[in-house]
Order: structure tokens, then sequence, then C-alpha cells
């Protein structure tokens, strides 16, 4: 009964993240996990199943894998709106001239500083915690923002190594209209 119950909390971690990729990146264009972006929704859901049976072994095994597919979702959902209003390629090329235009510093001391401050809240976590629950949790959280944070310095790093012809701004087209909108900030796409 343990490994049922262990087993519905990693398939709804995997499926809230996985459910929330699809919502906001269906194409993975905008995906930052490089592997997940190679290999595609048809040899992605293999693994999934793997995971989903191996981790619900263990309760807090099942605990960690939900707590960082909760905040992945969490992130997948916040940024889900840019492409469902312009598009998964407006998005990406909108991205590509704000990446390429910012400073370098300023990009990657934000990503780092967030993910620094996610790891300093699972530290606290951790230190607090009364039960192996909760430093699962606070685990979880510095393991999330470790590797969230790797992949968008990997993705900034992809976006600016993209080969320009010339720097155009920034132009989306909001769906249903003719009418462009301009940007020139560069937008919190956070983990």
């Amino acid at each position: 009964m343990s490994y049922l119950i262990n087993l519905a909390i990693v398939c709804i971690g995997r499926l809230l993240d996985n459910l929330s990729t699809l919502y906001g990146t269906p194409t993975l264009k905008l995906e930052s996990n490089p592997f997940m972006r190679k290999i595609g929704w048809k040899g992605h859901m293999p693994l999934e199943i793997l995971l989903c049976v191996v981790f619900a072994f263990n309760f807090y095994a099942s605990l960690f894998v939900f707590i960082i597919s909760a905040l992945a979702a969490a992130g997948n959902f916040a940024q889900a709106w840019e492409t469902r209003t312009f598009g998964e390629q407006q998005v990406y090329e909108a991205k590509k001239q704000w990446v390429r235009r910012a400073e370098p510093r300023t990009i990657y001391s934000s990503y780092i500083l967030h993910g620094i401050i996610m790891v300093v809240i699972g530290l606290v976590i951790i230190y607090l915690a009364q039960s192996v629950a909760m430093y699962v949790v606070g685990l979880a959280l510095i393991s999330y923002a470790l590797v969230s944070t790797i992949y968008q310095l990997m993705a900034i790093r992809k976006l600016r190594k993209v080969k320009w012809r010339k720097l155009q701004p920034c132009l989306i087209y909001h769906s249903g209209s003719d009418t462009p909108y301009y940007s020139r900030h560069l937008p919190y796409f956070g983990s």
C-alpha cells in the first residue's frame, strides 16, 4: 500500500512538470533542460515511467522528486503566458534579442543570485528540520536551485552564441493582431 502512495506522489509531481512544460513549450523550443530538448517527448516518456517506478520504492525519494517537479511546474506556469500569447518561436526570437542586448554580467548575476537565495532557504530548512521529511524538502529545494540555475545559464549561453546577421528591434505580434509590440526589456524567465 505504501508503494502505491509513493507512486502517486511521484506521478503527480512528474505529471505537473510535464503538463506545465507541454502547456508552456509544446515543441520544447524553450525547454531549459538540454537532455529533454534533445530526446523530445517520445523519448522522454519511457524515462518518466521508469523514474516513477524506481522512486516510488521510498517515501523520501518520492517526496524529493515531487518537490523538485512541483517547483519546476510552478516556474513553467509562470512563464507560459509568454508563449500562449505570442507563440514559442516569437518568444524564442525575442529572448535571443534580449539576451544579445543585455550585459552578460547582469544576466548571469541575476540567475546566480536567484539560485543562491534558493540554496540559502533550503539550508535554513535543513538546519531547522525536526524530521527527515523537512530535511528532504530542504535538500530538494537546494537541488532544484542548483540544477535550474545551471540549466538557465546554459540556455543563456546558447542564446548568446546564436549567429546573427543584424540585430533587429524586438517585435512581438499579439495573437489575432497585426499590431507589433516592441520590447526593450529582458524579462525574468526564471527557473
